[in-house]
C-alpha cells in the first residue's frame, strides 16, 4: 500500500497527494436527479446521482469515499 498516490489520466497526472488527505478531501453525496454538484459524478441510481465532492461543496446525503470510488469517479469525470 503507498501513502502517496497520483491519479493519472491520459498521461497528466489529475490528483496526487497522501492517500490519507485524498480521503479527508473528498466524500460521495447523494442528490435528486434533477440535482448537479460541482464534483465528480460517480454513479446513478434510480432516484439520485452520486457525486464525488470535495467536502466543502457537499450537498444532500454524504458518506465518506474510499480511495477506489475517488479513483473511478476522477477517471470518469475528468475532461480533455
Amino acid at each position: 500500500m503507498a501513502d502517496i498516490v497520483a491519479i493519472m489520466v491520459k498521461g497528466k497526472i489529475v490528483e496526487m497527494d497522501l492517500l490519507d488527505n485524498l480521503k479527508e478531501k473528498y466524500v460521495l453525496c447523494a442528490v435528486p436527479k434533477d440535482e448537479t454538484v460541482n464534483g465528480f459524478l460517480y454513479k446513478e441510481i434510480s432516484d439520485e446521482k452520486i457525486y464525488l465532492v470535495k467536502k466543502e461543496n457537499a450537498k444532500g446525503k454524504v458518506e465518506p469515499a474510499n480511495f477506489n470510488a475517488i479513483f473511478e469517479a476522477i477517471v470518469k469525470g475528468v475532461k480533455e
